[in-house]
C-alpha cells in the first residue's frame, strides 16, 4: 500500500547501492509507483538500479508514464520487467519512448497487458531501431495481422534480439 511504497521510496531516495527492485504482486497502483518513481528519478545519478520487477500489479498507462519519466536516461538499467499489468497501449508508447534513452537496457517484459496494435506497432519500431535489446516478452497481448507485420520488421532489423517470447499471443 501507500505506507510501505513510502518506506521503499526513502529507502531508493537514501541508497547507493541498490541494484535490484523486485516487488511482484505487491497491491501496486498507479498511485503508489508514481511515489517510487519520484523517488527514482530524484535518486537516479547515484543509484545504479540495473533491474525493476514489478510483475502482476495493478499499473496502468498513468502509472507507466510515472515510471517512464522517472526512468529516462538511465545508464544502469538492464532489465525492465512489467507483465502482467494493465499498461494496454498508452503505456506501451510510453515505453517505446525510452527504450532509445536507456543504454544498458537488455530484457524488456510487457507481457500480459492488453497491449494492441497501436501499442505493439510502436514497441516493434523501438526494437527494430535498438541494437543493444537481447531479451522481449509481449506474451499475452493479442497479435493481429498489423502487429504481426510490425513484430516481423523489428525483427527483421534488429540485430541484438536473441528471445522473443509470444506466448499466448492470439494471433489472428
Amino acid at each position: 500500500g501507500r505506507a510501505g511504497c513510502n518506506a521503499v521510496a526513502r529507502l531508493l531516495e537514501s541508497s547507493t547501492c541498490l541494484r535490484l527492485l523486485s516487488l511482484p504482486n505487491c497491491d501496486i497502483g498507479d498511485e503508489e509507483i508514481c511515489i517510487l518513481a519520484a523517488s527514482i528519478k530524484v535518486s537516479k545519478s547515484r543509484l545504479p538500479l540495473e533491474s525493476i520487477q514489478l510483475s502482476f500489479n495493478s499499473i496502468s498507462h498513468k502509472g507507466a508514464e510515472c515510471l517512464t519519466n522517472s526512468l529516462w536516461g538511465s545508464r544502469s538499467l538492464r532489465e525492465l520487467v512489467l507483465d502482467n499489468n494493465q499498461i494496454a497501449d498508452r503505456g506501451a508508447h510510453h515505453i517505446a519512448a525510452i527504450v532509445p534513452t536507456l543504454p544498458a537496457l537488455k530484457v524488456l517484459d510487457v507481457g500480459f497487458n492488453s497491449i494492441k496494435t497501436s501499442g505493439l506497432t510502436a514497441l516493434m519500431k523501438t526494437v527494430a531501431e535498438t541494437s543493444l535489446l537481447s531479451s522481449l516478452s509481449v506474451s499475452g497481448n493479442v497479435v493481429d495481422v498489423n502487429a504481426a507485420k510490425a513484430l516481423a520488421y523489428a525483427l527483421a532489423y534488429n540485430s541484438s534480439l536473441m528471445e522473443i517470447f509470444l506466448v499466448h499471443c492470439s494471433i489472428v
